[in-house]
């Protein structure tokens, strides 16, 4: 499941953003983190950790709801060729 976040987060987020959740993910403290990304305070890291969980939260969204999108098309153009 970390390995599939990674990747989302791999193609969905700028740069700081990645190293924010990679972070997160690894379960490093809100502190160290703050450190290791060079902020002066946990703040900094905290917003950039939010902006990127909203982004693949909103990504996830979307996916499912194009997958439903796309199953709906399946099933009337199957219900409509089933149809004499």
């Amino acid at each position: 499941e970390k390995k599939r976040l990674k990747l989302i987060g791999k193609k969905e987020l700028a740069p700081k953003e990645q190293q924010a959740y990679n972070l997160f993910l690894d379960g490093v403290k809100s502190k160290e983190a703050c450190k290791k990304m060079g902020y002066r305070s946990v703040n900094g890291y905290l917003n950039v950790l939010k902006r990127a969980k909203d982004k693949i939260k909103l990504n996830k969204l979307n996916n499912e709801k194009n997958d439903d999108e796309y199953a709906s098309k399946i099933t009337n153009r199957t219900s409509i060729s089933q149809n004499p």
